[in-house]
């Protein structure tokens, strides 16, 4: 009995600590999109010609965007 509650514990820790890696990247890559496209944004702006309003639906569509090609891409 001692041996299967010690198992269930560490099979618990187990996907604790993947949930977290999976978190942690997760994060990790949605900084780095925000780093991308607040460096794309002054290109864009100058080459398309963006006024504020359309500036901030681009920047706002990118998130929701990447994430929906990752789970498109995954699935």
């Amino acid at each position: 009995m001692e041996a299967a509650a010690a198992a269930g514990r560490a099979g618990a820790r187990g996907s604790v600590a993947l949930v977290a890696g999976v978190a942690a990247v997760g994060g990790l890559l949605s900084g780095y999109d925000t780093g991308v496209i607040s460096g794309a944004i002054l290109y864009l702006r100058s080459d398309f010609g963006l006024s504020p309003t359309a500036e901030g639906l681009v920047v706002g569509v990118v998130t929701p965007g990447a994430r929906a090609g990752a789970i498109a891409f995954v699935a």
